[in-house]
C-alpha cells in the first residue's frame, strides 16, 4: 500500500484528529491514529472511546487500499515538522512499519495493530437537523463556562440540547448558575429531543467551527451517540445518560427591581473590584449601582456606576466571576438585570437579545 499527499493537508488533518487520541488507555491501538485508504481519499481518525474525530484528505499516486494505525503523537509531530511539500507513505506489512518519505528524509514507524482499533463510531442516524456554524459556535461559547466538566454528576458535566419543531435550546448549569441559549433550526424535527452531551465534546466541536453564518453543521443523534458534521471534520461523541434538572423552574418569571446598565462599565468595575476579593456586595439605588469588596489581607474597593434602576432599593451579594462570565459571553452594549430580593435567583439578559438568558444565585451577605 502506497500513496502521496500534500504535507500541509496531512499535517492539518493530523493536528485535528490527534485531539481525540487517548493519552491513557489499556488498549494500545487507541494511542494511535487510524488511517483508511480508499480510492483517492485517506480517512484519518482519532478516538478515545468517549469522542472520535475524523477527517478526509485527497491523495495521489495510490497503490492498493486498506487500513493501518500509526503512533498518534509521533506521526502528528513528525509530519508537522516536515519541510517538503509532498509526503509519501508506504505500508510494509512484512516489516509491520509505515515508511514516511519527504524529500531526502526517510522515517520508519512501527505500526500498531489495526485489528485492535475499535469499530468505526458511525451512529445509526435516527434524527438529524442543521444549525448555522455561527449560531452553534455562539451557543457553545455562551453555555460551556457554566458547567463543571470534571464533576461526577452527569448534568453538571454536560450541555443539554432540547429540540422541538424548529426550536432549539442549549442549556448548562453548575448549580450556582444557569445559561440558556435559544435559537431556530434550519430544519425541523418531528419528535421532541432531549440529549446531554459531554462538555469536552462540545469544546472540541467549538474548535472545529469557523464562526461563519453561511456554513451549516449537520447534527445526527441516535440512542447513545451524537455526530457533528462540520466543514473541517466530523466529531462523534457518546451521550450522557441521566436526568437533567427541571431548569425552567428556576428562571424568574417576574421581577421587583430591574437594572439596565452599560455592559462594559459593569464588566470593568467588576474586574477591578475582584482583584481584592471574589465575593462582592452590590447596592442598587436610584442613583445607580454601587459595588463594594473587602479583602482582609489586601484592602477594600468601591465602584459606582450610572444605571437605570426601577423598583425597590436592594443590597445583594455575588461571586464577581459569575457576573463577569456572562458579560464576556454577550456582545450587547447594555444588559438588563432583574432582582426579586437578596436571596432569590437573579435573571440577566441583553436588552436586544432575549434568546440568551443567564440565571445566577446570589451570595449570602455577612452583616
Amino acid at each position: 500500500m502506497r500513496f502521496q499527499c500534500m504535507q500541509e493537508d496531512l499535517s492539518r488533518a493530523l493536528q485535528v484528529v490527534s485531539r481525540a487520541v487517548a493519552t491513557r488507555s489499556t488498549l494500545q491501538a487507541l494511542s494511535g491514529i487510524y488511517f483508511e485508504l480508499s480510492g483517492t481519499r485517506l480517512r484519518c481518525l482519532g478516538s478515545d472511546l468517549e469522542i472520535g474525530i475524523e477527517t478526509y484528505i485527497p491523495v495521489t499516486a495510490v497503490e492498493g487500499s486498506g487500513s493501518f494505525v500509526l503512533p498518534g503523537k509521533t506521526i502528528a509531530d513528525l509530519v508537522r515538522k516536515l519541510s517538503a511539500e509532498i509526503v509519501e507513505i508506504e505500508i510494509s506489512d512484512t516489516a509491520n512499519q509505515g515508511i514516511i518519505k519527504a524529500g531526502k528524509s526517510v522515517f520508519h514507524l512501527n505500526m500498531l495493530p489495526a485489528a485492535d482499533y475499535p469499530p468505526n463510531p458511525t451512529p445509526k442516524e435516527e434524527t438529524s437537523w442543521t444549525l448555522t456554524d455561527l449560531f452553534l459556535r455562539d451557543a457553545i461559547r455562551r453555555t460551556t463556562f457554566a458547567t463543571l466538566p470534571n464533576d461526577s454528576r452527569p448534568f453538571l458535566s454536560s450541555i443539554l440540547f432540547e429540540l422541538e419543531g424548529n426550536r432549539f435550546r442549549a442549556v448548562a448549569t453548575d448549580v450556582s448558575r444557569l445559561a440558556v441559549q435559544e435559537g431556530t433550526l434550519e430544519t425541523t424535527v418531528e419528535n421532541k429531543i432531549s440529549v446531554m452531551i459531554p462538555v469536552r465534546a462540545m469544546q472540541e466541536v467549538f474548535k472545529l467551527l469557523s464562526g461563519t453564518e453561511d456554513e451549516l453543521v449537520e447534527i445526527a443523534v441516535s440512542e447513545r451517540q451524537i455526530m457533528f458534521r462540520c466543514r473541517e471534520a466530523n466529531l462523534y461523541s457518546r451521550l450522557i445518560t441521566g436526568q437533567f434538572p427541571q431548569y425552567e423552574q428556576v428562571i424568574p418569571k417576574s421581577s421587583a427591581t430591574t437594572v439596565i446598565i452599560d455592559k462594559n462599565d459593569l464588566a470593568s468595575a467588576l474586574d477591578r473590584v475582584s482583584l481584592f476579593v471574589s465575593s462582592i456586595r452590590m447596592t442598587l439605588s436610584q442613583g445607580g449601582v454601587h459595588i463594594n469588596a473587602t479583602g482582609p489581607e489586601v484592602g477594600d474597593a468601591y465602584e459606582e456606576i450610572e444605571a437605570s434602576v426601577e423598583g425597590p432599593e436592594l443590597e445583594i451579594g455575588f461571586n464577581a466571576k459569575f457576573l463577569i462570565d456572562f458579560l464576556k459571553a454577550t456582545e450587547c452594549e447594555t444588559v438588563r438585570i432583574r432582582f426579586n430580593g437578596p436571596r432569590t435567583p437573579v435573571l440577566m439578559d441583553a436588552e436586544d437579545d432575549e434568546k440568551y438568558l443567564y440565571v445566577v444565585m446570589p451570595l449570602l451577605l455577612s452583616e
